[in-house]
């Protein structure tokens, strides 16, 4: 269901401003063709145990792209012990256990800008900012701030980037409900949402509905969540977490009204 890469190179280890120790990889398909550059995230043992990151990414890439979001292309990345042991005598993964297996990985793109609240916006990003800040809040990802945006930006469009600490779903819909819970995601354990108060002064001009983006979230094909899974399972990965996510994904379906109401409360 998704590529299978295999990494021969390791070009750059620890790309700049990741807390995960993302790294930069030459990789193959399964006949030796040089794919080109990915972007792989090799979780240490602690991450992989605490909140299963690798499947936060895909499962959030997967939804981006139904949403119209750019995202970089993903694909499952076989990472080597020797690669392993090259990362390993490097200072920042010298405290990191590191095992050789499957990551996720997303193509390389040249020649982007990472965000800043600074960079202009224009009329027609409208849609783009409404669209990217309703899907934060539906995958809960409260780590897109103002001093971390997890956005690049290319040709004036953004791709969106780092998803791993979204979709932590321990909890009902009814749960996540609650206006603190809503709270941290929009106005950040660690920041404000990039585009919330951009959002707020548009809203004043001109009501924000996100009606687009409910009509989306209202055709959104969950099932696929299913295929995803047993692929996943395929490889030997820890797939408990997708039950929990894919109930709630299905419980905001059900309450489109009252997520849509979650989305306007700080505008």
């Amino acid at each position: 269901m998704l590529p299978i890469y295999t990494a021969i190179l390791l070009e750059k280890g620890n790309v700049k401003g990741g807390t995960t120790l993302p790294c930069q990889m030459t990789v193959v398909n399964n006949e030796g063709t040089i794919i080109g550059s990915y972007i792989v995230k090799v979780f240490g043992q602690r991450h992989i145990e605490q909140y299963n990151p690798t499947n936060k990414e895909i499962i959030a890439n997967y939804l981006a792209s139904e949403f119209d979001l750019t995202v970089p292309k993903m694909a499952i990345i076989n990472v080597s012990q020797a690669i392993i042991d090259e990362l390993k005598t490097q200072e920042a993964y010298q405290n990191v256990i590191l095992t050789a297996g499957y990551y996720f990985g997303c193509q390389f793109i040249e020649n982007t800008l990472s965000y800043e609240i600074g960079i202009k916006t224009t009329n027609y990003e409208l849609w783009e900012l409404e669209t990217i800040f309703a899907f934060d809040v539906f995958i809960r990802n409260y780590d897109r701030r103002i001093r971390k945006p997890n956005i690049l930006f290319k040709n004036g469009n953004f791709i969106l980037i780092d998803h791993d600490l979204s979709l932590d779903i321990h909890k009902s819909y009814a749960a996540y409900k609650a206006f603190d819970n809503y709270q941290n995601v929009i106005q950040g354990v660690k920041g404000r949402h990039i585009f919330l108060e951009h959002l707020q002064k548009l809203h004043k001009k001109k009501p924000i509905s996100f009606d687009d983006f409910i009509e989306s979230l209202r055709t959104l094909n969950i099932g696929k969540l299913h295929q995803l899974k047993e692929f996943l399972e395929s490889l030997d990965f820890d797939t408990a977490d997708f039950e929990q996510i894919i109930t709630y994904l299905e419980a905001v379906k059900q309450n489109l009204s009252e997520f849509k109401k979650l989305l306007l409360i700080n505008l």
